[in-house]
């Protein structure tokens, strides 16, 4: 909420990812109640919904990208591994501001990054 919390955090490398790409742990992409083949299907569809958009203007444009995929697969088994995929992390920013700062280059790339991570 404060400027100084902000500070404090980006000391700490919470925001690391947005300078540096993050090296993916694939056992931290799929959520608890799904399965490995599902996560890469729907990392594998975010690919292709991402590669086909150019809305990368802010939050708000990337969530119209994705949002009527996460509401009929599941919000949490799709936007988890969108959010590990882009961060690295299982904790952080939502995946929609995160790919809104990076673009859609990077985006893609730390997508493919986390599909390869799973073979």
């Amino acid at each position: 909420e404060l400027l100084g919390d902000f500070a404090t955090a980006a000391e700490a490398g919470e925001y690391e990812y947005f300078f540096t790409t993050p090296n993916i742990d694939p056992t931290i992409l799929t959520p608890k109640k799904s399965t490995t083949e599902a996560t890469h299907k729907h990392l594998s569809a975010l690919y292709e919904l991402c590669k086909s958009s150019e809305g990368y203007a802010s939050a708000d444009a990337v969530k119209s990208i994705v949002w009527e995929y996460a509401e009929e697969m599941g919000r949490g088994d799709v936007l988890w591994p969108f959010r590990v995929a882009l961060s690295g992390r299982e904790k952080s920013l939502d995946p929609f501001t995160i790919a809104s700062i990076l673009g859609k280059n990077e985006v893609l790339e730390r997508l493919q990054r986390a599909l390869d991570s799973m073979i």
